[in-house]
């Protein structure tokens, strides 16, 4: 279990970008590539979201095409990141304003 609380923000998709409006996590302080942009996401797709997939975002860009899921709406993913990844999950509901400054910073020890 991550003894560190790992921020994490879940959003839902809208209905013209995903008609199932599935929900995404997006982790604002955790990297995937070099840029500064980029941040780590997570979400259950396929027909019974039996599949999961981590992917890199620009959080904006997901921002945008999505409004805040609700708890009732995050619960079982939130469960999920806990149970199966050992994640201690701190539930943001907007990206921290220091998120690419830290992601900066983490880019920059590599």
């Amino acid at each position: 279990m991550d003894t560190q609380k790992t921020k994490v923000i879940f959003r839902k998709w809208n209905k013209d970008i995903d008609p199932k409006q599935g929900i995404i996590a997006i982790f604002p302080e955790d990297i995937v590539t070099m840029s500064i942009c980029d941040c780590d996401s997570w979400e259950r797709v396929g027909e019974y979201g039996d599949f999961n997939v981590w992917s890199t975002c620009n959080p904006e860009v997901v921002i945008k095409g999505s409004k805040p899921a609700t708890e009732s709406e995050y619960q079982d993913d939130k469960k999920y990141l806990e149970n199966h990844y050992g994640y201690n999950l701190r539930i943001l509901k907007r990206q921290p304003r220091t998120a690419i400054k830290v992601r900066s910073k983490i880019i920059a020890q590599l």
